[in-house]
């Protein structure tokens, strides 16, 4: 599945090879968040649904996002499902219907709005798994994204799995690399997101990663920290060398786009303008 595409002839430009996540308006409505990006420039957005926008559990209206989408000419690189709140990858098995019910109907809204790809986190990282409880939890997990498969090749998207935060405290939890994701899940219909933060506050090399997911890696969550917590800073700051991973993408043959998963913290206006600059600029100094 080619997910990168281009409205012109030639080289893509920075609106058709960079998206942004809704995840800078997380404390804003969508319709707002929705105007504000379309009048950055950006084009292609991800909506992040976990707790607001297109949760399913708030009742989204998701006839006026789709239309909203349309007149503001915004199209869906990808649909983020919720994890907050889901317990995802705890071994309760009373808990497996629930994230069935809450990330299928996640599906069913990503296909009313266009999304090729569904971005899936397979644990939560708010909670910690004893070695006792890891081989339960990868037997549930595995149980419930081949049900979750079945329904997004119904509908007509792909599953992309997330890599994952490992607690400091924990020595091992299930799905969290993207090559334990890609060991456990080998179904090639099945694809990966590349969540750069993550991996750099796991203290991983950037370059496996990218490896063992291989051409199954369909999306990217672009994001910096201070290489101990998870903070969502632009590229710009922190300690992620972005030129290397780039690099490192564009040699493994990665076609997607470049999409900035950034917190807007106090001033996601200011955010969206830097990071409007920063994919510009990185555009430009590629050309």
């Amino acid at each position: 599945m080619q997910i990168l595409q281009s409205g012109n002839p030639g080289e893509p430009s920075w609106q058709d090879q960079y998206a942004i996540s809704t995840f800078t308006f997380r404390n804003a409505g969508l319709l707002e968040a929705l105007r504000k990006i379309a009048a950055s420039g950006f084009k292609w957005i991800e909506i992040s649904s976990s707790e607001f926008h297109l949760d399913p559990r708030r009742n989204p209206d998701v006839p006026a996002a789709r239309n909203a989408l349309r007149q503001m000419d915004l199209h869906v690189h990808a649909l983020h499902t919720p994890f907050i709140g889901l317990k995802l990858g705890h071994p309760n098995r009373a808990l497996k219907q629930e994230w069935l019910r809450v990330v299928g109907a996640s599906l069913e809204i990503g296909v009313e709005i266009g999304a090729p790809l569904a971005v899936i986190h397979v644990t939560d990282d708010a909670q910690e798994l004893t070695d006792e409880m890891y081989e339960a939890s990868r037997q549930i997990v595995i149980e419930y994204i081949a049900e979750l498969q079945i329904r997004a090749q119904a509908l007509g998207i792909r599953l992309a799995l997330e890599n994952m935060v490992k607690s400091p405290n924990l020595r091992r939890r299930f799905g969290m690399t993207l090559a334990e994701l890609s060991r456990a899940f080998p179904d090639p219909e099945i694809a990966f997101c590349l969540d750069t933060g993550h991996a750099m506050t796991n203290r991983l090399d950037l370059a496996t990663e990218i490896r063992a997911a291989g051409k199954r890696l369909m999306t990217t969550h672009i994001n910096s920290n201070d290489g101990v917590d998870d903070l969502h800073w632009l590229p710009t700051r922190g300690v992620l060398d972005w030129q290397k991973i780039k690099h490192l993408l564009m040699q493994s043959g990665y076609a997607g786009r470049y999409l900035l998963e950034v917190k807007g913290d106090a001033d996601p206006d200011a955010i969206l303008t830097q990071a409007v600059a920063f994919a510009r600029a990185d555009r430009e100094n590629n050309t």
